[in-house]
């Protein structure tokens, strides 16, 4: 963050305030993909599971007959709770692969610093014209 200041040349630097912002955007954005990823994991899982798990399957490995949802004798609450489970791991797996592999995190950083550096830019802009017109 301090090293797109001092690119763009933002002047004066970011308060305390605005760089918790900042920190904030980048956080919400990489939140935002692995809840993405997760979900579309869970929904493959329940796919999957609805096609090729029949009911009579889910009562021998669970000893009972699936609770069905909506009347679907397929699409079950156990179903829903493995999928959920799987995309929960596979959501966290994600998470760790991101930060710890250094070609994406310079892929996701580069794409979010292009989009840091317009808006630290247009920050610098509106502060120097915000100056211009009210004299000190």
């Amino acid at each position: 963050m301090r090293e797109l200041e001092q690119d763009v040349g933002a002047n004066p630097p970011l308060t305390t305030r605005q760089r918790f912002n900042v920190g904030l955007v980048m956080f919400v954005s990489q939140g935002l993909q692995v809840a993405v990823v997760a979900l579309l994991v869970g929904a493959f899982f329940v796919a999957f599971g609805t096609l090729a798990i029949t009911p009579d399957v889910v009562e021998a490995w669970i000893g009972k007959r699936p609770q069905a949802i909506a009347g679907h004798p397929s699409l079950s609450v156990e179903l829903v709770k493995v999928s959920s489970a799987l995309a929960a791991f596979s959501g966290l797996y994600y998470a760790i692969a991101v930060l710890s592999d250094a070609t994406y995190r310079e892929e996701f950083l580069d794409e979010l610093q292009t989009s840091l550096r317009g808006t630290f830019a247009d920050r610098a802009r509106y502060l120097e014209a915000r100056a211009v017109a009210v004299p000190s």
